[in-house]
Protein backbone atom coordinates (compact mmCIF):
# COMPACT_ATOMS: atom_id res chain seq x y z
CA UNK A 1 0.00 0.00 0.00
CA UNK A 2 3.01 2.34 0.91
CA UNK A 3 4.27 1.64 -2.45
CA UNK A 4 1.42 2.27 -4.04
CA UNK A 5 0.80 5.87 -2.36
CA UNK A 6 4.68 6.29 -3.40
CA UNK A 7 3.90 6.07 -7.56
CA UNK A 8 0.71 8.03 -6.90
CA UNK A 9 3.07 10.85 -5.68
CA UNK A 10 5.83 10.25 -7.46
CA UNK A 11 2.81 10.73 -10.58
CA UNK A 12 1.29 13.55 -9.42
CA UNK A 13 4.56 15.07 -8.90
CA UNK A 14 5.21 14.57 -12.91
CA UNK A 15 2.47 15.82 -13.96
CA UNK A 16 2.63 18.97 -12.23
CA UNK A 17 6.03 19.07 -13.26
CA UNK A 18 5.08 19.07 -17.37
CA UNK A 19 2.34 21.62 -15.96
CA UNK A 20 4.80 23.79 -14.41
CA UNK A 21 7.18 23.22 -17.87
CA UNK A 22 4.84 24.31 -20.48
CA UNK A 23 3.06 27.10 -18.43
CA UNK A 24 6.81 28.51 -17.96
CA UNK A 25 7.23 28.18 -21.55
CA UNK A 26 4.19 29.91 -22.97
CA UNK A 27 3.72 32.96 -20.82
CA UNK A 28 3.14 34.87 -23.94
CA UNK A 29 -0.34 32.81 -23.86
CA UNK A 30 -1.54 34.31 -20.96
CA UNK A 31 -0.06 38.05 -21.68
CA UNK A 32 -2.66 40.44 -21.27
CA UNK A 33 -5.01 41.51 -24.59
CA UNK A 34 -4.65 45.02 -23.39
CA UNK A 35 -1.12 45.46 -25.17
CA UNK A 36 -0.92 48.10 -27.79
CA UNK A 37 -0.05 45.17 -30.05
CA UNK A 38 -3.60 43.40 -30.02
CA UNK A 39 -6.98 44.27 -30.71
CA UNK A 40 -8.50 45.40 -27.34
CA UNK A 41 -10.53 42.11 -28.00
CA UNK A 42 -11.73 39.30 -30.27
CA UNK A 43 -15.85 41.03 -30.43
CA UNK A 44 -15.94 41.17 -33.99
CA UNK A 45 -13.89 38.57 -35.31
CA UNK A 46 -15.06 35.30 -36.15
CA UNK A 47 -11.91 33.71 -34.10
CA UNK A 48 -12.10 34.05 -30.26
CA UNK A 49 -8.27 33.97 -29.97
CA UNK A 50 -8.69 35.67 -26.52
CA UNK A 51 -10.97 32.50 -25.28
CA UNK A 52 -8.82 29.56 -26.15
CA UNK A 53 -8.88 26.56 -23.45
CA UNK A 54 -6.57 23.72 -24.30
CA UNK A 55 -8.44 20.36 -23.61
CA UNK A 56 -4.86 18.83 -22.53
CA UNK A 57 -1.35 20.22 -21.12
CA UNK A 58 1.01 19.48 -24.09
CA UNK A 59 4.09 17.24 -23.05
CA UNK A 60 7.62 18.32 -23.83
CA UNK A 61 8.65 16.22 -26.91
CA UNK A 62 12.31 17.35 -28.04
CA UNK A 63 14.24 20.56 -29.38
CA UNK A 64 11.63 22.85 -27.74
CA UNK A 65 8.53 21.54 -28.85
CA UNK A 66 5.43 20.09 -26.92
CA UNK A 67 3.75 17.62 -27.85
CA UNK A 68 -0.09 17.66 -27.77
CA UNK A 69 -3.40 16.10 -29.25
CA UNK A 70 -3.08 13.42 -32.03
CA UNK A 71 -5.72 12.62 -34.55
CA UNK A 72 -6.86 9.39 -36.84
CA UNK A 73 -8.01 10.24 -39.67
CA UNK A 74 -11.25 9.06 -40.14
CA UNK A 75 -11.88 8.31 -44.22
CA UNK A 76 -8.45 7.43 -44.74
CA UNK A 77 -7.82 3.92 -45.41
CA UNK A 78 -4.57 3.24 -43.98
CA UNK A 79 -4.58 6.38 -41.25
CA UNK A 80 -1.52 7.91 -39.65
CA UNK A 81 -1.79 10.01 -36.57
CA UNK A 82 -1.71 13.50 -37.15
CA UNK A 83 -0.39 15.35 -33.65
CA UNK A 84 0.45 18.83 -32.75
CA UNK A 85 3.47 20.43 -31.80
CA UNK A 86 4.21 23.42 -30.60
CA UNK A 87 7.23 25.62 -30.07
CA UNK A 88 5.93 28.73 -28.29
CA UNK A 89 9.03 30.75 -28.28
CA UNK A 90 11.18 30.78 -31.62
CA UNK A 91 10.16 33.17 -34.24
CA UNK A 92 11.29 35.93 -31.54
CA UNK A 93 7.91 34.62 -29.46
CA UNK A 94 5.72 34.33 -32.52
CA UNK A 95 6.29 30.42 -32.00
CA UNK A 96 5.24 27.91 -34.29
CA UNK A 97 2.80 24.83 -34.44
CA UNK A 98 3.07 22.22 -36.64
CA UNK A 99 0.27 19.27 -37.67
CA UNK A 100 2.01 16.40 -39.16
CA UNK A 101 2.80 12.55 -38.29
CA UNK A 102 5.00 11.78 -35.20
CA UNK A 103 7.47 9.74 -37.09
CA UNK A 104 7.79 12.53 -39.74
CA UNK A 105 7.96 15.34 -37.54
CA UNK A 106 10.35 13.50 -35.57
CA UNK A 107 12.59 12.54 -38.58
CA UNK A 108 12.89 15.97 -39.67
CA UNK A 109 14.06 17.17 -36.55
CA UNK A 110 16.90 14.38 -36.26
CA UNK A 111 17.73 16.02 -39.90
CA UNK A 112 18.39 19.68 -38.74
CA UNK A 113 14.98 21.35 -39.20
CA UNK A 114 15.83 24.84 -39.82
CA UNK A 115 14.14 27.00 -37.15
CA UNK A 116 16.80 29.62 -35.76
CA UNK A 117 15.65 32.94 -35.33
CA UNK A 118 18.93 35.25 -36.90
CA UNK A 119 16.89 35.60 -39.75
CA UNK A 120 18.79 38.83 -41.87
CA UNK A 121 16.49 41.63 -42.19
CA UNK A 122 16.62 42.46 -46.49
CA UNK A 123 14.65 45.73 -45.69
CA UNK A 124 13.18 45.16 -48.83
CA UNK A 125 9.29 45.29 -47.51
CA UNK A 126 7.55 48.36 -45.74
CA UNK A 127 4.07 47.40 -44.88
CA UNK A 128 1.63 50.54 -45.10
CA UNK A 129 -1.65 51.44 -44.30
CA UNK A 130 -3.98 51.08 -47.37
CA UNK A 131 -7.54 52.25 -46.72
CA UNK A 132 -8.30 51.52 -49.70
CA UNK A 133 -8.41 47.68 -49.34
CA UNK A 134 -9.49 47.48 -46.23
CA UNK A 135 -6.32 47.41 -43.61
CA UNK A 136 -2.30 47.38 -44.76
CA UNK A 137 -0.48 46.14 -47.52
CA UNK A 138 3.07 45.73 -48.21
CA UNK A 139 5.29 47.79 -50.63
CA UNK A 140 8.60 47.79 -51.68
CA UNK A 141 10.76 50.17 -49.61
CA UNK A 142 13.81 50.63 -51.99
CA UNK A 143 14.39 49.50 -55.59
CA UNK A 144 14.49 45.79 -55.73
CA UNK A 145 17.31 44.30 -58.22
CA UNK A 146 16.42 41.16 -60.63
CA UNK A 147 16.66 37.69 -58.56
CA UNK A 148 17.27 39.74 -55.08
CA UNK A 149 15.53 38.17 -52.39
CA UNK A 150 12.12 40.18 -51.02
CA UNK A 151 11.74 38.65 -47.73
CA UNK A 152 12.42 35.75 -45.14
CA UNK A 153 10.02 34.78 -43.08
CA UNK A 154 9.31 31.83 -40.51
CA UNK A 155 5.78 30.62 -40.84
CA UNK A 156 4.16 30.51 -37.56
CA UNK A 157 1.94 27.42 -38.57
CA UNK A 158 2.77 24.03 -40.69
CA UNK A 159 -0.52 22.47 -41.70
CA UNK A 160 -0.99 19.56 -43.88
CA UNK A 161 -2.55 20.00 -47.30
CA UNK A 162 -4.29 17.33 -50.40
CA UNK A 163 -6.59 15.28 -47.49
CA UNK A 164 -10.33 15.62 -48.03
CA UNK A 165 -10.95 15.27 -44.46
CA UNK A 166 -9.96 19.01 -44.14
CA UNK A 167 -13.35 19.71 -45.83
CA UNK A 168 -15.53 17.75 -43.25
CA UNK A 169 -16.20 19.48 -39.59
CA UNK A 170 -13.89 17.56 -38.16
CA UNK A 171 -10.42 18.07 -40.22
CA UNK A 172 -12.05 21.74 -39.96
CA UNK A 173 -11.91 21.66 -36.58
CA UNK A 174 -8.63 19.91 -36.21
CA UNK A 175 -7.05 22.80 -38.39
CA UNK A 176 -8.63 25.36 -35.17
CA UNK A 177 -7.02 23.07 -32.28
CA UNK A 178 -3.94 23.49 -34.11
CA UNK A 179 -4.23 27.28 -34.10
CA UNK A 180 -5.54 27.68 -30.70
CA UNK A 181 -1.66 26.59 -29.40
CA UNK A 182 -0.35 29.72 -30.47
CA UNK A 183 1.04 32.50 -28.29
CA UNK A 184 -1.64 35.13 -27.50
CA UNK A 185 -0.48 37.58 -29.92
CA UNK A 186 -0.05 35.19 -32.46
CA UNK A 187 -3.23 34.40 -32.39
CA UNK A 188 -4.77 37.36 -32.51
CA UNK A 189 -2.34 38.28 -36.20
CA UNK A 190 -4.00 35.26 -37.35
CA UNK A 191 -7.13 35.85 -36.47
CA UNK A 192 -7.05 39.35 -38.80
CA UNK A 193 -6.40 37.25 -41.81
CA UNK A 194 -8.62 36.70 -44.55
CA UNK A 195 -11.16 34.30 -44.54
CA UNK A 196 -14.64 32.94 -44.40
CA UNK A 197 -16.77 30.78 -42.55
CA UNK A 198 -19.91 31.00 -39.94
CA UNK A 199 -17.67 29.68 -36.95
CA UNK A 200 -14.44 29.12 -35.60
CA UNK A 201 -13.55 26.09 -37.41
CA UNK A 202 -14.75 27.16 -40.92
CA UNK A 203 -13.10 30.38 -40.70
CA UNK A 204 -9.57 29.40 -39.50
CA UNK A 205 -9.82 26.29 -42.02
CA UNK A 206 -10.90 28.47 -44.66
CA UNK A 207 -8.26 30.99 -44.14
CA UNK A 208 -5.38 28.03 -44.13
CA UNK A 209 -6.43 27.56 -47.47
CA UNK A 210 -6.33 30.92 -48.97
CA UNK A 211 -3.04 32.03 -47.09
CA UNK A 212 -0.80 29.14 -47.14
CA UNK A 213 2.43 29.16 -48.91
CA UNK A 214 3.71 25.65 -50.01
CA UNK A 215 6.18 23.97 -47.68
CA UNK A 216 7.10 20.65 -46.80
CA UNK A 217 9.13 18.98 -43.76
CA UNK A 218 9.01 15.35 -45.47
CA UNK A 219 8.32 13.96 -49.00
CA UNK A 220 4.74 12.49 -48.06
CA UNK A 221 2.74 15.30 -46.89
CA UNK A 222 2.88 18.44 -48.59
CA UNK A 223 2.16 21.07 -46.01
CA UNK A 224 0.79 24.79 -46.20
CA UNK A 225 2.82 27.60 -44.19
CA UNK A 226 1.10 30.17 -42.72
CA UNK A 227 2.95 33.64 -42.36
CA UNK A 228 0.92 36.52 -41.10
CA UNK A 229 3.57 38.81 -42.30
CA UNK A 230 3.38 37.79 -46.11
CA UNK A 231 -0.03 37.42 -45.94
CA UNK A 232 -0.88 41.11 -45.08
Amino acid sequence: MAQDQKSLHFLALQSKQDHDHWANSTNLICESSESPFLPPSSEDLIYKFDQVDLKSTPQPFRDGFFKSTCFVNPIDNDPADFCIFVNPTVNRGQGIVILAPEKEFEQSLAEGLELSDDLPDLDTIEVVDMPEKGGKGAVAARNIQVGEDVALMRPVALVPLGHAVWSTSFGQSVRRQTIDHLPLRTRAEVARLHGEGKNEDQFISNLIDVNTFNSEISKFNPLGAVMVDASL
